[in-house]
Parts: C-alpha cells; structure tokens; sequence
C-alpha cells in the first residue's frame, strides 16, 4: 500500500505551466534588478566593471611589453648588421636606440604609474 501511496505523490507532482515558468522569471529579474538598484546607491561596484578596467590595463600593459621587446630586438639586430661588416647609418641606429629608449620608458610609466620619468 505504501507504494501505492508513493506513486499517487509522484503523480500529482507536475511541472511548472509555461505561465508559472514566466512569474518565476520574471520575480528573479526584478530581484536582480532591485540588488543592483540598492547596490548603485549604496556605492557598490557591479561585479564585472572593476575587473574589466583591470583586463584593458592588463593588454595595454602586454602591448607595451611586446613593443619594448621589438624595439629591442630591432636595435640589437641592426647592431649586429653593422658589426657584421655590412654598412648601416649612424643616424638610422640612433633612431632605433630612441626608439627602444621611448618603448622601454613607456612601459616603465605603464607599470609604475606613481613614478615620473
């Protein structure tokens, strides 16, 4: 008899009707909003906008890394080609070392944004 009790709970148990499923919805929607409504006037954050400025800090941070070590690496190599005995202007590697200079000071500033210089 006990199964027969079982079955009659289980048979009574039904999904939600597509109306119910709306008003379920729809009361969590207005909850969220009401959260962040008391969050925005009690001065809180939404929870993506601080680390979204931290990941557009993070890219500019690797550009500027990535930039520095080509200008590096270009000062380097047009160095080595004069070294090499092949001719190269003086102007040209000043202008690669300022560059690399430029790159490196960039990132520096980036990394350290309390130091000038």
């Amino acid at each position: 008899m006990a199964r027969q009790g079982l079955l009659v709970v289980m048979a009574r148990k039904r999904k939600n009707s597509p109306a119910e499923k709306a008003e379920g919805k729809r009361a969590r929607l207005i909850g969220q909003v009401r959260r962040r409504l008391d969050e925005r006037a009690a001065g809180v954050a939404p929870p993506g906008a601080r680390t979204a400025m931290t990941d557009e800090e993070g890219w500019r941070l690797d550009e500027l890394r990535e930039e520095a070590r080509y200008r590096r690496e270009r000062l380097e190599l047009y160095r080595a080609r004069m070294y090499g005995g092949r001719s190269g202007s003086e102007s040209r590697l000043r202008e690669y070392e300022r560059a690399a200079e430029g790159a490196s000071a960039r990132l520096r500033r980036a990394e350290n944004p309390g130091i000038l210089g």
